[in-house]
This record gives structure tokens, sequence and C-alpha cells, in this order.
């Protein structure tokens, strides 16, 4: 989880990606980071996608 993430979109990703996972947790979702930040921020270009799959584990 160590990765750095060098292009600034993916700075911006994984920040929303944080954002939406602790919205998750807040709510109660039990329904994964995709369909929340995709329903609540629409981050899911390319490169979110991938920064996404990374926080996949929270």
């Amino acid at each position: 989880m160590a990765q750095q993430f060098t292009q600034p979109a993916d700075k911006a990703c994984t920040i929303k990606v944080i954002y939406c996972t602790r919205i998750r947790y807040q709510l109660g979702y039990d329904a994964g980071p995709y369909s929340v930040c995709n329903n609540m921020l629409g981050v899911l270009s390319e490169p979110c996608a991938r920064v996404m799959e990374a926080f996949q584990a929270f």
C-alpha cells in the first residue's frame, strides 16, 4: 500500500477515495467504494479506478 502516485490526477483521486471511504463508514454503507464514490462524487475515471482498487481493502 506504500505506492507513490506521481500524477496529480492520482493524488486527487486518492484524496477522494479516502473521503468516500470515510463517508461509507460514517453512513454505514456496505457497498464497496466503487458504487459509493461513483454515486456521490463520480470519481471513476481510469486513474481513479486504479486508485480505488488500492483502497478496496478498507
